[in-house]
């Protein structure tokens, strides 16, 4: 009886050890499929980076007089800090956003614009080059589609609030002209707009001024 307690013993011991063997073999393969997967992508990445440095050596920018002083660009795009794709991306720009252009230029028989974004806290890469072909003439037909930059009328009054059913609880203030940010919704015959320094407010969309169409 004893003798078979320690046979079923030992089996049960070989069970799990063998178990044990396979989970390890399992774990194994998938860091090793992993491992081979980030390989992979490192030498993809530094393919792209040797074409970008190759292509950078390269570069030939033809600048060409522009007409258009703003673009409208309708989908959130990158500015980038040299005019060819696979460039370092220095901003996001907003979908609904009119861009004042500074430059233009030619590459590889691309048009590409050099423009500034607006801003609202910080100045930096606010400047950069976009294909011209993600952008589209600024016209009076998508003044009201515009998300920024939007500015308040002077003594509009200016509910600062998060979200729109607060506006009842706070007393508004008088604008003076310099509320000017980011369109994020719209209710009811109100904007909300994202200010600099962090302040959200809602206005009468009567009293919003957006950028003139050229």
């Amino acid at each position: 009886m004893v003798r078979r307690r320690f046979i079923f013993a030992a089996a049960i011991l070989c069970i799990i050890m063998l178990s044990g063997c396979n989970n390890q073999d399992q774990t194994l393969k998938y860091e090793n499929t992993k491992l081979k997967a980030q390989v992979t992508q490192l030498e993809q990445d530094l393919k792209t980076a040797k074409s970008s440095n190759n292509k950078l050596e390269s570069i030939s920018i033809n600048y060409m007089d522009y007409s258009f002083k703003k673009r409208f660009v309708g989908k959130e795009s990158k500015i980038l800090g040299l005019p060819y794709d696979g460039s370092i991306v220095l901003n996001t720009i907003g979908p609904n956003t009119v861009v004042t252009v500074f430059d233009a230029a030619t590459v590889e028989n691309a048009v590409w614009l050099y423009i500034g974004i607006p801003v609202h806290d910080s100045p930096v890469n606010m400047k950069g080059w976009i294909r011209e072909s993600e952008t589209s003439e600024y016209t009076k037909d998508k003044v009201k589609a515009v998300q920024s930059d939007v500015t308040v009328k002077a003594g509009a009054d200016v509910y600062e609030a998060d979200d729109f059913s607060s506006i009842s609880l706070v007393k508004p203030t008088k604008a003076d002209g310099s509320d000017r940010g980011r369109i994020k919704e719209k209710k009811e015959g109100y904007v909300c707009i994202s200010c600099p320094g962090g302040r959200t407010i809602w206005v009468s969309e009567k009293d919003i001024v957006y950028p003139a169409a050229e």
